[in-house]
């Protein structure tokens, strides 16, 4: 998921599977599509790295471009819609 351009078809390929069985055991094992469950999994490690101390020279941007994101207003409304705050606030409520 760490991969900006991965795809459905990458996945099969790796996995040995068909992409439209890929995409059924996705939609049915989490009930939702391929692209809404690698931004889950790129949210979720955003959310650690932002937490991290050793993180804090590198930008928001910076660190949603390592956890696979390319494009910083992606990264943003991805965040915000399932977050429910921005990173920046999500960053400053939740450090120690």
């Amino acid at each position: 998921f760490l991969k900006p351009d991965l795809t459905l078809k990458d996945v099969a390929v790796a996995t040995k599977l068909s992409t439209h069985d890929v995409s059924e055991a996705i939609n049915n094992g989490h009930g939702i599509n391929f692209n809404e469950l690698i931004n889950r999994h790129r949210v979720d490690k955003i959310k650690q790295e932002l937490l991290d101390e050793k993180n804090d020279h590198l930008s928001l941007v910076a660190i949603a471009y390592d956890c696979g994101f390319h494009s910083k207003a992606t990264f943003n409304r991805v965040f915000k819609k399932q977050v429910g705050q921005s990173p920046s606030v999500y960053k400053a409520s939740h450090r120690k």
